[in-house]
């Protein structure tokens, strides 16, 4: 359990052995996928280190945003720097998942976001953001055309939105529909392909020890002509 603002989240967590990929918060709205851990096992397989919560419902925007930043701080407590990080949201998770875009951090996905945002804040989107959507029949969305026409004027880091027609907004559950199944895996695809592009993989520990010899700061293998003094007195 994570204490955040939205009140105690109970938090999925796989931590992958050797050198991972990289590290995703997974944000799941209420009534969307009903937890996170089948998408923390897909992440897995790419190679990606991984928390997710379930969102508690009626959360404020504010609430989501600071909830997405616990989750954020357990990465970075791993040792995963801000760009070696990513944040992968769903209904109102894709909603927390613009928020947090608006820090510097290595990639951020929203799918289906529930609701249109606060846009006013995307002036100051400084992640490469994905946004996916799947249309109703009509073909018509004003929450993906509100954010497309925002973040491609004023967002100050690269940005993409993708619509999917006659699907609608619970394509990524899949069903056995040709067109929804088509979707989902297509979404499934970019997604992971964004973040592959994008997130920085942290240094190995052999890296990182070729960085200690390098700038002398090894005290084992001091620094190739480098002597200690030992002072005396007298």
């Amino acid at each position: 359990m994570l204490d955040a603002p939205s009140g105690r989240l109970a938090v999925d967590e796989i931590r992958l052995g050797g050198a991972p990929r990289g590290a995703v918060v997974v944000l799941d709205a209420p009534d969307e996928l009903g937890g996170t851990a089948a998408v923390l096992n897909e992440l897995a397989g790419h190679g990606y280190t991984s928390v997710g919560a379930r969102l508690p419902p009626g959360a404020e925007d504010s609430e989501l945003r600071d909830d997405a930043h616990r989750l954020l701080d357990v990465l970075e407590r791993r040792g995963f720097a801000a760009d070696g990080c990513a944040v992968l949201g769903y209904g109102a998770g894709a909603r927390a998942a613009l928020h947090l875009a608006t820090d510097r951090i290595g990639a951020a996905v929203s799918i289906s976001p529930d609701t249109g945002p606060d846009l006013a804040h995307l002036d100051r989107l400084r992640t490469p953001w994905l946004g996916l959507f799947g249309l109703p029949p009509s073909g018509l969305d004003p929450v993906a055309d509100r954010l497309e026409q925002t973040v491609t004027a004023s967002a100050q880091a690269h940005c993409s939105v993708v619509r999917y027609p006659g699907v609608g907004p619970d394509f990524h559950l899949d069903s056995a529909d040709p067109a929804v199944h088509a979707a989902c895996f297509d979404a499934w695809q970019r997604a992971v392909e964004w973040l592959n592009l994008r997130v920085a993989p942290p240094p190995t520990e052999l890296a990182l020890l070729w960085e200690r010899r390098r700038s002398g700061t090894d005290p084992e293998h001091a620094a190739p002509g480098s002597t200690t003094t030992t002072a005396r007195k007298g």
